[in-house]
């Protein structure tokens, strides 16, 4: 999870970086743009959705798999909308 988060700032500091030496006009500081983008990242709760979870074997796996699968009754639904 932190090295995908390092990724993307890097990537999106890149293409901040880029944007700023093409702009015409008055170039924005560098801690302005850096502020900018913090502001607008997501925090780490909030990408903690796209995070992986990966089990240490196939046994592992299947234990939680099967521990995740709510199965209804015949003739219930699994959600209700209310």
């Amino acid at each position: 999870m932190r090295l995908l988060g390092t990724t993307i700032v890097l990537a999106a500091l890149g293409v901040l970086a880029a944007l700023g030496l093409t702009a015409s006009g008055q170039e924005p500081s560098v801690s302005r743009i850096v502020k900018q983008f913090e502001a607008a990242r997501p925090s780490d709760k909030a990408l903690a959705f796209y995070s992986l979870d990966w089990a240490a074997n196939l046994a592992d796996a299947k234990l939680r798999a099967r521990q995740l699968v709510v199965i209804a009754p015949p003739g219930q639904a699994l959600m209700s909308r209310g």
